[in-house]
């Protein structure tokens, strides 16, 4: 984010007749957070929400549908969140910080799998994601313990072993009937 913004900064300002293109395949999650982004970053909006709502707002066409069509997964939307976090900061990167993850609660899972949680397993991928740095089996208690909360349709997995992580990882929760949740 901070090299597409410093290169659109550096695009723009070379000549005034110059414009910007953005997009992905679909022009809505990709696309919709960098042009959030650069929203924040031109300060056309302080805040990272109001850069979304409007890009939503913007994009959405209710002569075809009233569905929303801005950026719609929690991740592009943190993102652009974190972006602004960035800004305020004068443009620093805030410094790596190593968390270890201990617990995994899931809710609502009667529906998935067996539906007590005991055909998961858990994936923990660092920024590099070639090859997991983290894995568990709930139903071998493999690195975990699970414990299944049936008046919440719930289960919590308290991990063991799990190394610390920093940076951008990817969890991936999997269970025998679906390839990825």
């Amino acid at each position: 984010m901070i090299e597409f913004t410093t290169s659109v900064r550096n695009w723009l300002e070379s000549d005034p007749n110059n414009v910007i293109a953005v997009h992905c395949k679909g022009g809505k999650g990709r696309t919709g957070t960098m042009i959030c982004v650069w929203l924040v970053e031109a300060e056309l909006f302080l805040k990272a929400e109001d850069s979304l709502v409007y890009f939503g707002s913007r994009r959405t066409d209710t002569r075809y549908g009233h569905s929303f069509q801005g950026v719609e997964t929690p991740s592009q939307c943190r993102y652009v969140h974190y972006y602004e976090r960035i800004k305020e900061n004068g443009g620093d990167l805030p410094p790596d910080k190593k968390v270890h993850l201990r617990k995994i609660r899931m809710e609502g899972i009667s529906q998935l799998g067996k539906g007590d949680g005991s055909d998961f397993t858990v994936e923990v991928y660092d920024n590099r994601g070639t090859s997991p740095v983290f894995q568990a089996d709930f139903r071998k208690q493999h690195c975990c313990q699970t414990i299944f909360l049936a008046r919440e349709e719930a289960v919590e997995c308290l991990l063991s072993k799990a190394p610390p992580i920093q940076g951008d990882v990817q969890i991936i929760i999997r269970h025998r009937s679906v390839q990825d949740i």
